[in-house]
Formats: C-alpha cells, sequence, structure tokens
C-alpha cells in the first residue's frame, strides 16, 4: 500500500491549510467574474420565469372565463414588466446606480 509520511508535500509545503489573500485573490472568490455571472443568470431566470408565470395565469384564465388570447397577452405583458422591474432592482442591489 502506498501513502505518504509527509502531507507537507501535498499543499505544496505549507504547513496550514489557510491560503494568503494573495491566493484569494488569484482564484477570484467572490468577486469579478463570478459576482457578474451570477446576477446575469439571476436576471434572465427571473425574466424567464415571470413571464412564464404570466403566460400560465393568463392562459388558465382565459379557459375559465373564455376569453382566448386577452387575458394571456395581458398577463404576459405584466410578467414581462415584473421581470424589467426584477432585473433593475437586482442592478441597483450590485451597484449599478442610474447617473444623475
Amino acid at each position: 500500500m502506498l501513502y505518504v509520511k509527509n502531507l507537507n508535500c501535498l499543499n505544496g509545503g505549507k504547513v496550514s491549510g489557510k491560503k494568503s489573500p494573495a491566493e484569494d485573490k488569484d482564484q477570484g472568490l467572490g468577486s469579478g467574474k463570478y459576482k457578474a455571472m451570477a446576477m446575469l443568470s439571476s436576471m434572465g431566470i427571473a425574466m424567464l420565469l415571470t413571464s412564464l408565470l404570466g403566460i400560465g395565469v393568463g392562459y388558465y384564465l382565459d379557459k375559465k372565463f373564455g376569453t382566448e388570447p386577452w387575458l394571456m397577452l395581458i398577463f404576459l405583458i405584466l410578467g414581462i414588466a415584473a421581470g424589467f422591474k426584477n432585473m433593475f432592482t437586482i442592478l441597483k442591489r450590485y451597484g449599478f446606480n442610474d447617473p444623475e
């Protein structure tokens, strides 16, 4: 059976498992690219879900009241508007404010 007597060789000769702040910065933990990707993906998901929710509610109400395309179109427009509102809220949360 093969085993390592000195575990320091596994982590580059460091005694502790802690990383220096420079190493954390190199990996980009919690900043830059990953934060932007998370923001963009949450905006896309929010826009998709609010639009689909609007279509679903509108379709259900159209079938219930017999007003075929109208309620679905109205709730689709409301879902898109809610998606844009959510998108602007996310942008403000991450520090993208309107220039005044």
